[in-house]
């Protein structure tokens, strides 16, 4: 299954985890999780959850973004599909 043929139901499952605090889908193929520094695991989990759904094309941590009036740290996850376009 690719993100790109469901990507809310690839964004539920992220959520469900304590790592994940927030999440939403700017565009095809990208989704940005607010990341819960008081979560004590999950990383692997959410990443088994990237692979699952192919949002492993990049994955990329970038701190201090701006979330509801607050500095955060995200996780950007990209598709492979995005990443490496199918070749004709």
């Amino acid at each position: 299954m690719g993100s790109s043929d469901n990507p809310e139901k690839a964004l539920e499952q992220f959520q469900s985890l304590a790592l994940v605090e927030d999440g939403w889908i700017p565009t095809r193929g990208y989704l940005i999780l607010v990341l819960n520094r008081d979560a004590d695991a999950g990383l692997f989990d959410l990443l088994d959850i990237a692979k699952r759904f192919d949002m492993d094309g990049d994955i990329r941590l970038i701190t201090d973004v701006r979330h509801d009036g607050e500095l955060r740290d995200t996780i950007h996850l990209e598709s492979i599909d995005r990443v490496e376009p199918p070749r004709s």
